[in-house]
């Protein structure tokens, strides 16, 4: 399994983030966040503009060369999206664009979210994480269950998408982590 340095170089050396430079591409998911496991995609959310279509050219463009190419447009998570997956050296590589800046998808919300209870719930938090993550949960599952948050683990993380890192904090210590 590569590491989050290793996969960062990967999208690097494939040019990625420049092939989308005009659509905002924020790597988001568990390997942005060193939370991988062995079979864990990469994640890469965009702002698509108002056309999905020219954005889908875009993807088809830059990415349609590579293995297992696909391209789609459909309804997720109740918003028009255009979704994109290929093959990028053996790891599975999924671009999500919408017509909305990148801050309002929800995938950077839970990253970042992710991102500050990682901050500071230390090693100990990142390896509960991870043994959850492997025994079969998804990212958001796998916080929901370790923090013991109330309610769908997706809804619960985007409620704390304003929050301040007293609030994660308090999270962290009443789950054990701090």
């Amino acid at each position: 399994m590569l590491n989050q340095a290793k996969l960062y170089t990967l999208l690097q050396a494939h040019d990625v983030f420049e092939k989308l430079v005009s659509f905002d591409p924020q790597w988001v998911g568990s390997a942005a966040l060193d939370i991988h496991i062995e079979g864990s995609d990469l994640d890469i959310c965009c702002d698509a503009g108002e056309n999905l279509d020219t954005f889908q050219g875009g993807l088809q463009a830059a990415f349609g060369g590579y293995p297992g190419f696909k391209v789609k447009q459909e309804q997720f998570g109740g918003q028009a999206s255009c979704i994109c997956s290929f093959d990028l050296d053996g790891v599975e590589a999924n671009i999500w664009g919408r017509a909305h800046p990148v801050e309002r998808h929800e995938f950077y919300r839970y990253y970042k979210v992710e991102q500050g209870f990682l901050r500071l719930g230390g090693e100990a938090f990142q390896d509960a994480i991870r043994e959850a993550k492997a025994d079969g949960l998804t990212t958001e599952q796998a916080f929901g269950v370790v923090l013991d948050l109330d309610g769908e683990p997706e809804t619960a993380l985007l409620a704390l998408y304003e929050a301040d890192a007293l609030t994660y904090m308090q999270l962290l210590k009443q789950a054990g982590f701090l």
